[in-house]
């Protein structure tokens, strides 16, 4: 018999980070593939490390971290997008968004997506 695989999702209730933002969720992807993985990876990979010290270096380095974060928003919005409801769907946009608006949210969420993942590949908490 072939195997189907197929996304696995876990709630993030919001209620978590605020009450007063029941009932909203976030759904998040839990089994992605390495592929899908491996794309984070190497845009941390290119983030600059070296310490920076001319105005060219620093321009560089900050339009560098603006791709980054754009391929963050995009990576995010595809790990948050996989429901098949289109109302839980996300663009890469309203993730700067929330990032802009409420960072505390957005690294909750980040922070949190991250357990999930990582609870999933271990094999904890497994429903």
């Amino acid at each position: 018999m072939k195997i189907e695989i197929r996304a696995i999702l876990k709630i993030l209730e919001l209620k978590d980070y605020d009450p007063r933002m029941a009932p909203g969720e976030v759904l998040v992807w839990v089994n992605p593939t390495r592929v899908f993985l491996a794309r984070r990876d190497e845009a941390m990979r290119e983030i600059p490390r070296a310490a920076v010290k001319d105005e060219e270096s620093i321009a560089m380095a900050r339009e560098r971290l603006e791709i980054f974060n754009m391929q963050m928003f995009d990576w995010y919005a595809e790990l948050w997008s996989q429901g098949e409801d289109p109302e839980m769907r996300w663009t890469a946009d309203e993730i700067r968004e929330l990032s802009e608006v409420d960072p505390s949210c957005f690294n909750w969420l980040v922070r949190e997506s991250a357990r999930l993942l990582r609870e999933h590949r271990i094999g904890e908490k497994k429903s």
